[in-house]
């Protein structure tokens, strides 16, 4: 049984002065401020075992339940401000100020700024060039820093209530997440490039957008040895860096005067990060790790990298043979990355008298997950997979070597094993690198279906 409870309470307040100049000139400026308070309880209670089998309440306890609770609390406090100056309706200049104050962060040094510079220039209006091709074109540039704040009770060390001893008692012991007194807040400078083109009179529309972002002081929590009495510790890691174009193209290849409607939009976006530093003195930082297979930042590398033992391969990549059994790399390899090659979807909406239809299609291509539970059941034989060849064996995929370790000649490899013998070898208990599977999908996201009622 299962008790949530949030609630997110915001008290602001927003002054604007707008006013234009001899047609020609325009000011737009604002202030304000924040108040934000965000608050979660949370109550569970785990009934292990039953007295009266099918009786589910959780005083049909056999024995002492698992109690848990968690308040979470935490406020910021925000002045904000922009001025944006126009002229004449094409070109445009906007300047942004921020100043958090938070409660996440150490007493003292929860105060952090950050700023924003932007310009924008409508080429169709400065130049009096729109026609029946060219409808509408605006550039845009940016330059920003944006702060952020890190999750509650990372400043100092506390209890955490842990299940009553014998089902009476409160006990509570230290969390196991060394905190950090010296936290600092996240930090992210970028500068954007951006065109907004419209053709045909607005029937066909392309949105480029190009970035490159600089995270520095990023909060994370990170393993440390067991010995220490703790799981994790939390610090700000240095240095990661992002790279990226993003596509849209949109428009009505059908318009019909029965009114019959065809309208597509379809978008791709592709991302390249690299870590380029970490915290003083650490080349790699372990987020997450698991039977000897952990996901790392490394200095040098995109962020999320699969670091573990890998097949040991040909120099054309093929897999390795030794009588009939894949073979393992001397030393560890990154053998995977949690970061998609790129992301994409196309949206097509039929519209016809009031009917509209629109189908979503989303695509993901390149990047990995780690399944474990998988690799088992490959390991295991529950998949069916395992059943081909559990009579006559199986022969691998891949070469074998007939010549020396010196002078290799590998040729295809033809010697039937076991099929268990070959399962086993694509689990992560056996090698991390079967753990390691292509996450690419493409998906129907959504179909919807509207009729939209005539104002008659």
């Amino acid at each position: 049984e299962e008790v949530l409870r949030k609630q997110e309470t915001n008290s602001d307040f927003i002054m604007t002065f707008d006013k234009t100049f001899n047609n020609a000139y325009s000011v737009v400026a604002q202030v304000g401020g924040v108040h934000r308070t965000n608050y979660t309880k949370r109550n569970y209670t785990n009934v292990q075992a039953l007295v009266i089998n099918g009786l589910y309440n959780v005083a049909n306890n056999a024995i002492p339940n698992q109690d848990e609770s968690d308040i979470i609390e935490r406020e910021t406090n925000s002045l904000f401000g922009s001025l944006q100056l126009g002229y004449k309706g094409f070109l445009f200049a906007e300047v942004t100020a921020r100043n958090d104050w938070s409660s996440t962060l150490p007493d003292g040094e929860n105060s952090y700024f950050y700023t924003s510079v932007s310009l924008t220039g409508v080429l169709t209006e400065a130049f009096d060039i729109s026609g029946s091709f060219l409808t509408f074109a605006k550039l845009r540039a940016s330059w920003a820093k944006v702060g952020n704040d890190a999750d509650p009770y990372l400043t100092s060390q506390i209890y955490q209530p842990r299940n009553p001893w014998n089902g009476s008692t409160p006990t509570f012991a230290e969390d196991v997440l060394l905190a950090n007194s010296s936290l600092r807040n996240e930090e992210t400078t970028g500068i954007e490039l951006g065109a907004d083109l419209r053709f045909l009179n607005g029937r066909l529309g392309l949105d480029v957008t190009y970035y490159d972002q600089t995270s520095t002081d990023q909060i994370m929590q990170v393993e440390i040895s067991k010995a220490s009495g703790y799981d994790k510790k939390v610090i700000n890691a240095g240095e990661i860096n992002n790279q990226g174009v993003e596509v849209i193209l949109s428009g009505t290849p059908v318009q019909l005067a029965n009114g019959f409607s065809w309208d597509v939009a379809v978008n791709y976006s592709v991302n390249r990060n690299e870590v380029i530093e970490l915290a003083e003195g650490l080349q790699t930082i372990v987020l997450q790790s698991r039977r000897g297979l952990s996901l790392e930042a490394r200095v040098g590398q995109p962020y999320g990298s699969f670091y573990g033992t890998a097949y040991d391969r040909a120099p054309d990549g093929q897999i390795i043979y030794e009588d009939g059994i894949p073979q393992v790399a001397d030393e560890l390899q990154i053998i995977g990355n949690v970061v998609p090659d790129w992301i994409g979807g196309i949206q097509n909406t039929f519209s016809y008298k009031g009917f509209a239809v629109t189908a979503l299609v989303d695509a993901r291509m390149g990047g990995d997950i780690a399944d474990e539970s998988t690799s088992t059941g490959m390991q295991t034989g529950i998949y069916p997979v395992t059943a081909l060849g559990r009579e006559e064996g199986v022969i691998g995929a891949g070469v074998k070597n007939i010549g020396t370790a010196e002078n290799p000649n590998f040729v295809p490899n033809d010697v039937v094993v076991p099929t268990k013998s070959l399962t086993r070898m694509m689990s992560v208990r056996s090698v991390n690198e079967g753990a390691i599977y292509d996450a690419s999908f493409i998906k129907l996201r959504q179909l919807s279906v509207r009729y939209s009622l005539p104002s008659s």
